[in-house]
């Protein structure tokens, strides 16, 4: 299939495994915590090795399918999400627990660039509003991770439910092995001069610096919040799950609310509006 509308279904499911990527690991945190007894430097080592994956995937994904086309690269990115998270549900040892996260990083780095390039590619006059929407499906998956494991703690192991998560990406593997995807830009390879340009481009840099704050931010609530309700606030597992979700819920339907927004009010208003709202939140959590 290639049409356009099966395509972006297809981006949707893959940004959506990537929501997957970004909250499994603090979902589940607690539990690793336990499982291999490590303190709080061991576990925040893990996101820097998740992060580092996605960091190394962002840097590559670009050429990458320039080069090749996105069909074979988001199969295999899909790939190792699936085995990553089966890896991670059953490790025996820290080391493949850290090779585990390491692949999980780096498949979902290249599924959340190449699935916002695929749709940029494909939406013409629409793009904002596709890329928008796109992004909704992040939130889906992000707030469905621990929401399920939340509601299901009682009922199976954390090791079990992620090993079900790890399987259900047979459905965008699926997708995308029927799918016709557009033909590679540039099939001799990517120019290593022009990579220099855009380096050298002051907005681009700006807005690299800006991202790589919000990222940090996002993933730092993300991996900690349900570790920090837990032995802060003495939550049981499923509540901190649960409060998890709560922060990824915020955060998919701000970004449903936004295209709405942005469309009445200026854009410097709404940016420190969700700023000032992000500093209360912080406090609030801090103080409580």
């Amino acid at each position: 299939m290639s049409s356009r509308r099966f395509l972006f279904t297809c981006a949707c499911f893959g940004l959506l495994t990537f929501g997957i990527v970004f909250t499994t690991l603090g979902s589940v945190l607690p539990s690793i915590m336990a499982r291999f007894g490590i303190d709080k430097a061991e576990a925040g080592s893990l996101f820097l090795l998740m992060s580092f994956g996605i960091l190394a995937a962002s840097l590559v994904f670009g050429p990458l399918v320039d080069r090749y086309g996105y069909k074979g690269i988001l199969l295999t990115a899909t790939l190792m999400v699936a085995l990553g998270l089966e890896w991670i549900a059953f490790a025996s040892s820290l080391n493949k627990l850290r090779l585990a996260v390491l692949v999980t990083g780096f498949g979902g780095g290249i599924i959340n660039g190449g699935t916002n390039a695929l749709v940029a590619d494909i939406s013409g006059e629409q793009r904002a509003a596709k890329l928008n929407l796109l992004g909704a499906f992040f939130g889906v998956g992000a707030v469905g991770v621990p929401f399920a494991l939340g509601m299901l703690i009682d009922r199976y192991s954390q090791a079990a439910m992620l090993a079900g998560v790890g399987g259900l990406l047979l459905i965008p593997m699926a997708l995308i092995a029927i799918a016709v995807f557009p033909a590679p830009k540039q099939p001799q390879g990517f120019p290593i001069a022009q990579a220099g340009k855009l380096l050298r481009d002051p907005l681009l840099l700006l807005m690299g610096v800006i991202l790589f704050f919000e990222s940090g931010n996002e993933i730092t609530v993300g991996g900690w919040t349900s570790t920090f309700v837990t032995e802060e606030l003495a939550a049981p597992a499923r509540n901190a799950l649960l409060i998890l979700s709560l922060y990824w819920t915020g955060m998919t339907l701000a970004r449903f609310a936004l295209g709405y927004i942005l469309r009445r009010t200026a854009a410097l208003t709404v940016l420190y509006t969700c700023l000032a709202i992000a500093f209360g939140g912080a406090v609030l959590l801090l103080t409580t």
